[in-house]
């Protein structure tokens, strides 16, 4: 299993994650727009590493 794909696995458990975080109502607010700022700093990374190694 290369790097890539346990990558694109590990996102599916943290988005489900996400959605009982967000579910239960019982997680204070800025610790679910942390973990939510969490995976946009990430799906903003991956498109500029590979625009980094390209350039």
């Amino acid at each position: 299993m290369t790097k890539d794909t346990l990558f694109a696995i590990s996102l599916f458990p943290y988005l489900g994650f996400l959605w009982f975080m967000t579910k239960s109502r019982q997680t204070p607010r800025l610790a679910l727009i942390g973990f939510y700022m969490l995976l946009v700093f990430v799906a903003i990374t991956i498109p500029a590493g590979l625009y980094t190694q390209k350039v």
